[in-house]
């Protein structure tokens, strides 16, 4: 489902995701912290489909690279 929702955001999916994760910064003026949280979050879903890397350790990139507490 990422793969298919991130895979190629439209702007305005890009603008609201820049929106939802620094809505303090000038994200409302653009899409660039959308666009790289999608392209992360594609990156992710690629590694999980691959196998690459375990669900231990995707759970806990997501801790600490994407500073997500569960």
């Amino acid at each position: 489902m990422v793969l298919i929702a991130f895979g190629n955001p439209s702007e305005a999916t890009l603008r609201l995701l820049s929106q939802a994760v620094a809505p303090t910064s000038r994200a409302h003026a653009g899409t660039g912290v959308g666009a790289a949280w999608a392209a992360r979050a594609c990156e992710t879903a690629i590694d999980v489909l691959a196998e690459v890397d375990s669900l231990e350790e995707v759970r806990e990139r997501a801790k600490t690279d994407w500073s997500l507490d569960s």
